[in-house]
């Protein structure tokens, strides 16, 4: 569990399309939900949406690390439509295989 938390903390390393699905289906699901219920203190809501973006952020540079694309394309995410469609793509495109520039698989290795 503390291996997971860190893991979604940190944005070094690489991540596969298995565990991109993984982490990014729920984190879909619990952006929904706070966007639908809009509950509870705003200072809550601002804590919690700040941290779904950051944990966002940190998956989507370690799916691009593991297609040996540098994190900071992660920015692509701002952009109207564009954005969307590359948190989908990027769940479908095949990674490096072997090592690369950002090292090889530390968790949630293709089998």
């Amino acid at each position: 569990m503390k291996e997971t938390v860190w893991f979604l903390l940190l944005s070094n390393g690489r991540l596969n399309r298995k565990g991109y699905w993984l982490f990014f289906g729920p984190l879909i699901l619990v952006a929904f939900y706070y966007k639908m219920m809009g509950m509870g203190p705003i200072i809550v809501n601002i804590f919690t949406m700040a941290l779904l973006i950051f944990i966002t952020f940190s998956i989507v540079i370690k799916r691009l690390h593991d297609i040996n694309k540098p994190g900071l394309w992660s920015l692509i995410i701002f952009v109207p439509i564009i954005g969307g469609l590359a948190l989908i793509a990027l769940g479908f495109i095949k990674g490096t295989d072997g090592e690369n520039t950002y090292g090889n698989y530390k968790f949630l290795s293709e089998q």
